[in-house]
């Protein structure tokens, strides 16, 4: 707050049409901002947006004198593992905007109020298909073939009583569009439940 409104208290005004409260407490008080555990973000949020019926939600992540790495952590809190419903999983090696570099695992927890997680992959668009195992629970590993400009969805039966694990795997990966520096596999591009 004090880097922010530097400026305008040097010249004696405040910020038109804008209110920013001094400390974040207040602004927490007022609707403006939400922090605590993940649970408590998400409930905050899914309130709001049940009451305000949004479709797209902005979310400032790096504020006041926040280091990178304390607001990297916040970004991947909420980037992995919760769906607007509330329900809360798990989600290990994909990168903030969806991108898999040849592997990821979920592990979604037991629960009565789904019976499926659908996982929506594409792959990268090279000249050839991407062949992806599909693996529940450690079991027998199912050929699944991405073809291009094609979404697979990937349906898993969910346990009631039991986490349920799913692993995605392909060998190969592929350089992503410059400026970006990275090679990848797949991406995810959806994540539901029925």
């Amino acid at each position: 707050h004090e880097s922010f409104i530097l400026l305008w208290e040097k010249h004696g005004t405040r910020p038109i049409n804008a209110f920013y409260p001094d400390n974040f407490d207040e602004a927490q008080q007022r609707g403006f901002g939400i922090a605590g555990t993940p649970e408590i973000v998400r409930d905050a949020l899914l309130g709001q947006i049940r009451e305000a019926q949004n479709n797209y939600l902005v979310c400032r992540f790096a504020f006041g004198d926040m280091t990178l790495p304390e607001a990297l952590r916040s970004v991947d809190l909420f980037a992995r593992g919760w769906h607007r419903s509330g329900y809360q999983f798990s989600i290990d090696r994909a990168d903030n905007d969806g991108w898999v570099d040849r592997h990821i695992a979920f592990r979604f927890p037991g629960t009565d109020r789904f019976k499926h997680a659908i996982v929506e992959i594409v792959r990268f668009p090279a000249k050839a298909d991407l062949p992806v195992a599909v693996q529940v629970h450690g079991g027998v590993a199912e050929p699944h073939v991405l073809e291009l400009e094609k979404t697979e969805r990937i349906v898993v039966p969910l346990s009631a009583s039991a986490d349920t694990q799913l692993d995605l795997s392909t060998e190969r990966s592929f350089p992503l569009a410059a400026p970006d520096t990275r090679e990848r596999s797949f991406r995810i591009v959806n994540i539901d439940f029925d």
